[in-house]
């Protein structure tokens, strides 16, 4: 069966595709590069705000990215509170804004390409939040990569992103510091495993951002490989 069979031969102005249009291609790396190259531009704009919740940064973000994507990144548009497994909802999403290919599958516009949870480092002064970065206490379901290990975000996703909203100490701090949290879990999580190859790695920064990736296992009966790649995006956000 040829694409247009597929999609059918509607007209443009019955919202589907035509005989003689194909969908488009774009790639996770386009994505991950597109992200990494705003997030500097993010931080100094004027705009963005400072010393807020974590909710405000994220639509904050999200509208400047997908403001952003309409000259960088045209095939795709950000969306705010996207909706992922049961009632979860992912900080931001992108999605197409047409049927594309990506890494060879197919996604219609309702299919979220990427997804990002953003994360305050430090998180609000609470010790059921300290380690929400990773994960939430007591079996909660509130840790961002946690969510991303349970396949309650990003299950149908090869890779994915947490941004950290750094408010103070170094990037270098919440290196050490995340990777130690993991140390700690290997050894006392009772409701989720842990490895040692899931600790943050490839560190790279500037002056504003910092870059790291992590990949993480998950359950494959549940979400659509047994791993997921994670893109760490940290910004300096300190006064």
């Amino acid at each position: 069966m040829s694409l247009a069979n597929k999609f059918g031969s509607g007209s443009v102005s019955s919202g589907m595709l035509s005989d003689d249009v194909l969908p488009h291609n774009l790639s996770l790396e386009a994505i991950v590069s597109f992200v990494r190259k705003q997030l500097p531009i993010w931080v100094i704009d004027p705009d963005t705000p400072r010393n807020v919740a974590e909710n405000y940064l994220n639509e904050s973000l999200c509208g400047f990215l997908d403001i952003q994507s309409r000259c960088d990144l045209p095939l795709c548009h950000f969306m705010h509170e996207a909706s992922q497994r049961g009632r979860r909802k992912v900080d931001i999403a992108a999605k197409p804004v047409r049927h594309i290919f990506v890494e060879g599958h197919l996604y219609t516009k309702n299919d979220p390409l990427f997804a990002i949870e953003g994360k305050l480092l430090p998180p609000p002064p609470s010790k059921k939040r300290e380690r929400e970065y990773l994960t939430g206490l007591d079996g909660e379901i509130t840790g961002g990569v946690q969510r991303f290990k349970l396949g309650e975000h990003g299950g149908k996703l090869d890779e994915a992103a947490i941004v950290g909203y750094v408010l103070n100490k170094s990037f270098h701090y919440w290196l050490e510091t995340i990777n130690s949290w993991i140390d700690e879990l290997i050894l006392s999580d009772q409701y989720l495993e842990w490895r040692e190859s899931e600790k943050l790695g490839s560190f790279r920064e500037d002056l504003h951002t910092a870059y790291l990736t992590s990949e993480h296992s998950r359950d494959a009966g549940k979400c659509k490989s047994n791993s997921i790649l994670l893109h760490h995006f940290w910004v300096n956000l300190g006064s």
